[in-house]
């Protein structure tokens, strides 16, 4: 982690992060780092800022998702499912950069529709962008997290693609109204080829300041959109 300066980027100062830092064991293959997305996950409402304007959460500090896409991940009775991949969380601090103090961890046991399976690479593709619009202030919230699993089973057909969405807040990226998605608008997963959660992009596509989903799904030459519903500007 470089971190910049009026004159550019400054090796002074620079961080060093793998696996062990998160309280996990660094493992050959783990792919950690594969995947990354800045964003402000914990940001508060405007308004719960005003009563508290220096907290850290306040600060504009982006926080960084990281990508362990390779790591075995305990499944169903504990079986161990080798690369079905997880993500880690480190939390930006005003003056100090990324910190793992406040760390997240998750994976398919974290969060609903699904399970951890051997080689299904929960964590690649990661896009952090605004899902749920603006709070009652009329300030944007958090920013949210897609988190891809390129290679997840979906009726009974292989490596078809899901994508999951983790919403931050005050509380940071929670799985309490987490989402899956997956191919939708009538097509029906026929072939074992990768498919969507390749690819995505958050970006706010019809103007109405609530964020859309973009999903690639190179397997079968299309990108689907979704267009987002889930607060509306006051």
């Amino acid at each position: 982690m470089l971190y910049g300066s009026p004159s550019g980027l400054d090796p002074t100062g620079d961080q060093l992060f793998s696996d062990a830092d998160f309280a996990g064991s660094v493992e050959s293959d783990d792919l950690f780092g594969v995947s990354l997305a800045a964003g402000h996950f914990d940001r508060p409402g405007a308004l719960q800022c005003a009563f508290a304007p220096t907290s850290d959460a306040c600060a504009d500090t982006d926080d960084l998702a990281i990508g362990v896409a390779g790591q075995r991940v305990a499944g169903a009775g504990g079986t161990w499912q080798e690369a079905a991949g997880k993500i880690v969380v480190a939390y930006g601090k005003r003056g100090h950069g990324l910190e793992t103090a406040q760390r997240e961890r998750f994976d398919q046991s974290n969060l609903r529709g699904a399970v951890p399976e051997s080689r299904d690479h929960f964590g690649f593709p990661l896009v952090a962008g605004g899902l749920d619009g603006y709070d009652l202030s009329g300030s944007y919230r958090a920013s949210d997290l897609l988190v891809g699993v390129t290679e997840e089973d979906v009726g009974g057909s292989a490596d078809q693609g899901v994508v999951h969405l983790l919403f931050g807040g005050d509380s940071r990226l929670g799985t309490y109204r987490d989402q899956l998605q997956f191919e939708r608008q009538g097509y029906v997963p026929t072939r074992d080829t990768p498919a969507i959660g390749s690819a995505a992009a958050i970006g706010d596509f019809d103007g109405d300041g609530i964020g859309d989903l973009a999903l690639g799904a190179p397997g079968r030459a299309f990108v689907q959109i979704l267009f987002g519903a889930v607060r509306e500007k006051p």
